[in-house]
């Protein structure tokens, strides 16, 4: 998924969180919005991870970023995100998400 759409799906995700609707959004959406938001985790991740392993520079200011935004994402409450009838179990899911029923 190119950066754009990463950001798109973040903010998707945040407008979802932010409305209070969440749960009268469509499905699909939810599940794109759930992508979106791992998206953003392992984009933080994969740079942090090539600084670490040195194949990319470490760079502190940009490390700390990275490290700001994943804390950002921790503290954001997702859980409208995870809709019943949304899990891979669920009719229809198969293909489109990985997530499982349980929480």
């Amino acid at each position: 998924m190119k950066t754009t759409s990463r950001l798109k799906a973040f903010f998707f995700s945040l407008t979802l969180l932010c409305s209070g609707n969440a749960l009268a959004v469509d499905i699909d959406e939810l599940v794109e919005a759930r992508h979106g938001l791992m998206n953003l985790y392992a984009v933080n991740m994969d740079l942090l991870g090539d600084m670490i392993r040195g194949d990319l520079p470490y760079d502190q200011k940009k490390a700390q970023a990275l490290a700001d935004n994943l804390l950002a994402l921790s503290r954001m409450d997702a859980s409208p995100l995870w809709k019943r009838g949304t899990s891979m179990a669920d009719p229809g899911m198969r293909g489109k998400t990985s997530a499982k029923r349980e929480l």
